[in-house]
């Protein structure tokens, strides 16, 4: 231990001979991302103190890469502003150091966060994730005096978390008494654990102060999104093992899953930037990976954090819920857009699916509803994607279904038999070559089954129906859907009803997929040919048939 402490002494001696205490940063926000970022800051605390009548005590803010490009560490300076700390920048406008925002001048306490950071984001904006590290350090600086004072026993480690290459001739140890200071505040109850737990002063210190946590070093993603099909099981301890590595000035990478539980114990709420229109959270896997796991691993704490977005032209702060609902109801649910991006339109149910399974009180039944309503009406970017790609629209249809089936949605009859039609039509035509639907055979079953309790099958159905036969699923009763099950993927139904769409009795929307049998097998492409030989021998039919004729009547 005295050889670590004397090598990061050396360290940091030579670090301040340095003619700044900070390098220029990629990612270091430059002024106009850093008055951005503390407006927003100050905006997000305003709102929740007048919604809890209370300021947090901690939150958590996800930093991205692709956000960080656009706006030049507007995410970066806001996590700064929260803990009161401030960029100093030289005459070029590149960021040298930091300082304390002085209490005054702050007009609150600082807040303590955690920062959960992805892996590009780690890859490319590494100065970025140190200077967030040296501003929850010179945080707990601000309270040096007041924590020896009153709490001797963690002077040692207070020393050791402060005592980085970076922090030389950066700290500025204060008195700040800990109730207007939240990072020193959660600093001491953790340190002290960690002392009681039998850790060393120089351990215990270190690890109470991380506050940056991501992906292992050349890892990417928190894998909720390869394992959502599963169901909520297991799903919180997946995100931890994944994000629960520590990064920082003198840390790159170093897992700690308990402590990363540790650390999110006490968020209330949580922040992430969306600062462009060209994707939004139901455009990939990536959002629900990160912002749904973070959710649901804090739900596993017992915590309803509530999760705000920050995003747009205008750098509104909405809930997740408002977020959800605008972006359905401005993109997914409008068929102008649909006909425009097929590809989007009918890939963004199985992201909708993946919030309903991480955050199930955010997704509402009508969104369900609204999906199966997109799918009726954009009929031409249906044929669309059947000509690109039919795997698509399986998926969607075949997540609609499961919808219903583990109860997040309760369609009428009329909708379910559609959909089972639909469903079976698709995959006669399309299915070999869909992985998807090869990997949820239950579906097929369903649909059969249904059909043959409801109407008698479709035509051109049986022998793709027959190959599921006993599969290991229970019908299901028409018009119902089966309680979740214990596991779960999510509770019921969500508490909005939309109204449902009336279609005509004994008539379905099908898809416009289905060939006479005698044709499955006949590429699409001699189709046309074999249409002209048709009309040639009516033709010459129709001719013979008129000589014989008038020859008859002579």
């Amino acid at each position: 231990m005295k050889k670590a402490i004397l090598m990061l002494t050396l360290l940091a001696f030579f670090r301040a001979c340095l003619p700044a205490v900070a390098g220029a940063a990629e990612g270091s926000p430059g002024r106009a991302a850093w008055e951005k970022g503390r407006e927003l800051a100050e905006a997000a605390v305003a709102g929740i103190r007048a919604r809890e009548g209370r300021l947090p005590g901690k939150v958590a803010a996800l930093v991205w890469c692709g956000e960080t490009a656009r706006d030049e560490g507007v995410m970066v300076s806001f996590v700064l502003s929260l803990v009161g700390v401030r960029p100093v920048w030289d005459r070029e406008g590149e960021v040298r150091g930091l300082e304390l925002i002085p209490p005054q001048e702050l007009a609150r306490p600082r807040l303590d966060a955690v920062v959960i950071i992805s892996g590009l984001f780690r890859d490319n904006f590494e100065p970025a994730v140190v200077l967030m590290d040296r501003a929850f350090r010179l945080a707990l600086a601000a309270s040096y005096h007041e924590i020896a004072r009153n709490h001797p026993e963690l002077k040692e480690a207070l020393e050791a978390a402060l005592l980085t290459p970076g922090m030389a001739g950066l700290s500025s140890k204060g008195e700040e008494p800990l109730e207007q200071n939240f990072v020193a505040g959660h600093w001491v109850r953790l340190a002290k654990e960690y002392l009681a737990a039998g850790k060393s002063p120089w351990v215990a210190g270190r690890l109470a102060a991380a506050r940056i946590f991501g992906p292992p070093p050349g890892g990417y993603g928190a894998g909720i999104g390869e394992h959502i099909k599963g169901g909520r099981e297991g799903l919180a301890a997946l995100y931890a093992e994944q994000l629960g590595h520590t990064y920082g000035e003198d840390t790159w990478g170093e897992e700690n899953v308990p402590l990363f539980r540790e650390q999110l114990k006490d968020v209330e709420f949580a922040f992430h930037s969306r600062n462009t229109e060209l994707y939004g959270l139901l455009d990939n896997t990536v959002s629900y990976d990160y912002c749904g796991g973070l959710l649901l691993s804090l739900e596993k704490q017992g915590k309803q954090s509530e999760m705000f977005i920050i995003g747009g032209p205008a750098w509104q702060i909405q809930t997740l819920s408002e977020y959800l609902t605008e972006e359905l109801s401005t993109k997914y649910f409008d068929p102008r857009w649909v006909e425009a991006n097929p590809e989007k339109g009918f890939g963004f149910v199985s992201n909708l699916w993946g919030w309903q399974v991480t955050v199930p009180r955010v997704v509402r039944e009508w969104m369900w509803e609204g999906a199966y309503g997109m799918y009726r009406e954009a009929v031409s970017a249906r044929q669309k994607i059947i000509r690109s790609n039919p795997c698509l629209l399986i998926r969607f249809v075949g997540t609609l279904i499961a919808a219903a089936q583990k109860g997040y949605w309760h369609p009428d009859e009329a909708a379910l038999r559609e959909l089972a039609i639909a469903w079976l039509q698709l995959t006669a035509a399309y299915g070999e070559k869909c992985s998807w639907y090869r990997e949820n055979p239950e579906i097929t079953a369903w649909a059969r089954s249904y059909l043959e309790k409801a109407t008698p099958s479709p035509p051109g159905t049986e022998e793709r129906a027959e190959a599921t036969r006993g599969a290991p699923v229970e019908p299901v009763k028409p018009g119902e859907a089966p309680e979740p099950d214990a596991k779960g993927q999510g509770p019921g139904p969500g508490g909005e009803q939309a109204a449902k769409r009336e279609i005509p009795p004994g008539k379905a929307y099908e898809v416009e997929v289905a060939r006479p049998p005698g044709l499955a097998k006949v590429p699409p492409a001699f189709l046309p040919l074999a249409g002209v030989i048709i009309l040639l021998i009516v033709a010459a039919v129709r001719h013979v048939g008129g000589r014989v004729r008038r020859r008859a009547e002579r």
